[in-house]
C-alpha cells in the first residue's frame, strides 16, 4: 500500500508539473527572435541609443524564464516557486550570474501568425510600459537576448534580457 501511495504521488506530481508548449520549427522561432532584435534596435536608434549585439548565451535564460512564468500563469521578474520545474534562480541576476535588465510579459496568440506579428505584439507591450521601455533604450546595455514560449491555451510568454 505504501508503494502504491508513492507511485500515485509521483504520477500526480508529474501531472501538476507538466506544461504543454506548442513546438515551433527552429527556423520559425529564430525568425521571431530576429524580428524582436530588429524592432528593439530600430527603437534604440530612433531614440539615440546604439544598437545592441545578440548574445546567444542569454537565449537559454530567456527561454527558461518564459517557461517559468508560463507555468505560473503570471508575469514576474522573481521566481518565488522553487517547486516549479523551470525554476532557475530567484532574480534575473541569480539566473544569469551577472547584473542585467529583464523584460517579461505575456499576450494572446490567437491572431498572430507571422514571426513579425509575434515579435511586434510583445515589443509593443514592452514599449508601452515605462520601465520595460527604459530597459530597451538604456544606453549602458550592450548585449541582448530574447526567447518565448507559446502554451497550448494560446498564450505567448516572452522574456528579453539586456546585459552590460
Amino acid at each position: 500500500m505504501k508503494r502504491l501511495s508513492i507511485i500515485i504521488v509521483l504520477l500526480l506530481t508529474n501531472t501538476i508539473y507538466s506544461q504543454d508548449f506548442i513546438e515551433y520549427k527552429k527556423t520559425f522561432k529564430k525568425s521571431v527572435i530576429t524580428e524582436m532584435f530588429k524592432l528593439v534596435n530600430k527603437h534604440r536608434i530612433n531614440h539615440g541609443s546604439h544598437p545592441l549585439i545578440i548574445d546567444t548565451t542569454l537565449f537559454k535564460f530567456c527561454l527558461n524564464h518564459s517557461k517559468y512564468i508560463a507555468f505560473e500563469g503570471i508575469s514576474t521578474h522573481f521566481q518565488e516557486n522553487t517547486q516549479n520545474p523551470h525554476y532557475t534562480g530567484y532574480s534575473p541576476v541569480d539566473r544569469t550570474d551577472s547584473y542585467c535588465g529583464e523584460n517579461c510579459g505575456f499576450t494572446s496568440v490567437v491572431y498572430l501568425t507571422t514571426p513579425y506579428d509575434i515579435a511586434n505584439e510583445i515589443f509593443e507591450i514592452y514599449k508601452g510600459s515605462p520601465d520595460h521601455n527604459k530597459n530597451m533604450l538604456d544606453t549602458d546595455y550592450k548585449y541582448f537576448g530574447f526567447d518565448f514560449v507559446v502554451t497550448k491555451n494560446e498564450a505567448i510568454y516572452g522574456t528579453q534580457i539586456f546585459k552590460f
